[in-house]
């Protein structure tokens, strides 16, 4: 039992480090000329690609595990988190690509425990005490230190990159409740088959949904598409590298601490390290500045997911 929480532990402090590259490399790709469309289909083919080869090999090491993973209701799991695999890349991808700090779109990004708090109590009934008010009321003091409403023009210029931020924090909030809510079908089957199948269905529900996008008038840095511009061997190297990151393994590893059943609320706590990379190489590679209100405003923020996840250990998201 305790090296299967070992390996739990492991899995999302992995997962973690992997969410911190995420920005590293979608700015990197964005300073190469890649919009948020073209990092998005690069993602989605790679991790169709790597998902596919998964299935065909399992289908014929493991037989077993791929005829599982076909039940209907742990295709709906996976179709579910496919779809919000795709958005959250979109919103991560667009914030960067119009100039969000990445520092700044990966610490709003962590928003994730205070809106699963707010879902439990709306699905689950689940009470919110007197501590998990207090922490509400730190992460919007978090949140309004981060975004400076105060610097009006700084504010403006950001507000869209920020609540594309704050986006992906509500969407992997239900990503994690999905995935442990279906791991009751998921015990059956491995949890490279269950990515594997994420990533299929994310090409599936996302190509049809990039089509449609494309039509909106959206700033060009989000839908530009060129084919010339996908063909360079750096934005490929570095958009096969972002998948890996951004999908493959730390998605992958998520799925690997539910199955170990370490706890939602160390998961949490072990993924709040992912800003500290992109703050850290954002400064060093980018050049970006790292100001005091992103220190008192990101250490309120985790302050107030602290206090959520500590007085919400006993219970599973």
């Amino acid at each position: 039992m305790k090296e299967s929480k070992s390996r739990g532990l492991i899995a999302a402090i992995a997962s973690g480090i992997s969410f911190g590259f995420i920005s590293i490399f979608s700015a990197l790709l964005r300073n190469e000329g890649a919009s948020s469309f073209e990092q998005t289909f690069l993602n989605l083919m790679y991790g169709a690609l790597v998902g596919f080869s998964i299935l065909l090999v399992y289908s014929q090491v493991r037989k077993d595990y791929v005829k599982f993973s076909l039940n209907i209701e742990l295709q709906k799991t996976y179709l579910l988190q496919g779809f919000l695999l795709f958005t959250m890349l979109i919103a991560y991808f667009s914030s960067i690509s119009i100039g969000t700090p990445i520092g700044e779109v990966a610490l709003l990004a962590q928003i994730h425990p205070i809106i699963t708090l707010l879902l439990a109590r709306i699905f689950v009934r689940e009470q919110i005490n007197a501590q998990k008010i207090l922490a509400l009321l730190i992460a919007l003091l978090g949140l309004v230190i981060i975004t400076q409403p105060w610097e009006k023009t700084f504010f403006l210029s950001s507000v869209i990159g920020d609540l594309l931020a704050i986006s992906i924090g509500i969407q992997f909030a239900i990503y994690l409740l999905i995935g442990k809510w279906s791991m009751k079908y998921r015990v059956q089957t491995s949890s490279i088959v269950s990515i594997a199948w994420v990533l299929c269905w994310s090409l599936l529900v996302g190509l049809p949904i990039l089509f449609v996008l494309a039509l909106m008038p959206l700033p060009q840095e989000i839908v530009a598409f060129s084919l010339t511009s996908l063909l360079s061997l750096t934005v490929l190297a570095l958009g096969f590298i972002l998948m890996v990151f951004g999908s493959l393994i730390s998605y992958g590893l998520i799925m690997v601490s539910n199955r170990f059943r370490i706890g939602s609320y160390k998961t949490s706590i072990l993924l709040l390290g992912e800003p500290l990379a992109p703050i850290i190489f954002g400064a060093l590679i980018l050049g970006e500045p790292i100001t005091v209100w992103y220190l008192i405003g990101g250490s309120t923020l985790i302050l107030a997911i602290s206090i959520v996840i500590l007085t919400s250990k006993k219970q599973e998201y």
